[in-house]
């Protein structure tokens, strides 16, 4: 092995842990704006719109699978042998 090729190994780490990091962000403000629109229609009585909420579940869902594929990947990617 030479030296770029160890290069390449921790670049590509270092890309998929932070996009691991994003998705993870993405899915804690999604699960901040569900919690949001459920003390929404708490406080004020109205029911709060099914598909905007619906949305907002599969959006944090995606991300909280993706962000457990990429962090799967970061493991199995062998940047720092």
């Amino acid at each position: 092995m030479n030296y770029s090729h160890l290069q390449r190994g921790a670049n590509r780490k270092k890309a998929l842990t932070r996009a691991a990091h994003f998705l993870g962000a993405i899915f804690a403000l999604s699960a901040l704006a569900m919690a949001g629109l459920i003390d929404g229609e708490w406080i004020t009585g109205e029911p709060c719109n099914i598909w905007l909420f619906m949305a907002t579940f599969a959006i944090a869902v995606s991300s909280y699978i993706g962000s457990m594929a990429l962090s799967d990947m970061t493991e199995k990617t062998g940047g720092d042998r």
